[in-house]
Order: C-alpha cells, then sequence, then structure tokens
C-alpha cells in the first residue's frame, strides 16, 4: 500500500547539559508525529552541528508516546569527538544520523546534549496524511 506524505522540518538549539539516560532531565523535543489528522510519521534523517567548541560526549536521542504521564525513552546515542576551539569557522562538529525511525500519532523524538556544546539540531521527516 502506497501513502501520501508532506515533508516536515523542524530545528532546536541544544544549550542545556543533561547528562541523564533514564529520560530526565531537559530533552527538547525536534519532531512530533501530529495526533491527528495525519497516520503516523517518518523521521528520516538528523543533523548535528556545533555552536562552539565540542568537549567529547554524546547527543542523545529519545522518543515519548503521546500517552498521558508518558516518560521519555533512550533510543540512540551518538558519540560526539572532542574538538577544541580554533581559528577555523564554525561548526566545528557537523554530522549526521539516518534514522528512518517510524512514529505513531502524537508520538515525539527528543534530543539532548550530555555536555554543554551548544548544537543545532535538524530533523527532516515525513507526515503520513493518507493512502492511495
Amino acid at each position: 500500500m502506497a501513502y501520501q506524505t508532506q515533508n516536515k522540518n523542524s530545528c532546536v538549539i541544544l544549550d542545556t547539559a543533561n547528562p541523564n539516560l533514564d529520560g530526565t532531565g531537559t530533552i527538547v523535543t525536534v519532531y512530533s508525529s501530529p495526533s491527528s489528522p495525519a497516520y503516523g510519521s517518518i523521521v528520516e534523517t538528523v543533523r548535528i552541528q556545533s555552536l562552539n567548541a565540542v568537549q567529547m560526549g554524546m547527543v542523545r536521542f529519545f522518543i515519548k508516546s503521546s500517552e498521558e504521564g508518558a516518560q521519555w525513552k533512550l533510543l540512540k546515542e551518538l558519540p560526539i569527538p572532542e574538538m577544541p576551539d580554533s581559528q577555523v569557522p564554525y561548526p566545528l562538529y557537523n554530522g549526521s544520523l539516518d534514522l528512518n525511525l517510524t512514529l505513531q500519532n502524537g508520538w515525539m523524538l527528543g534530543v539532548s546534549s550530555e555536555n554543554n556544546t551548544y548544537f543545532n539540531v535538524f530533523a527532516f521527516g515525513l507526515d503520513i496524511i493518507g493512502f492511495i
């Protein structure tokens, strides 16, 4: 069965350290699947760009269901190498991650940074809006 999709891209800035793996602390929603009338979403790729010198650590991705009281669950960790400040232009770190993650209606993809490195995080995906 084929489906109709609508492109959806988003961007957030990470600016708070969160060393927690259990879904607590500051987690920023980078992509939300609409509750209705869509039929879910597919997050294809996520891109991460540093906005300052980079400390070695992790950028962590979490998912959260639409159920009331749902908690963030760790999905994936992306190791970030140390990149000290230098004379080169930013971004010092520029990486991407192919997720191809399917989110049910109302579910969210969240992101956090282990350290105080500032990152732009871009999510590129599709909302499923119908079937052909």
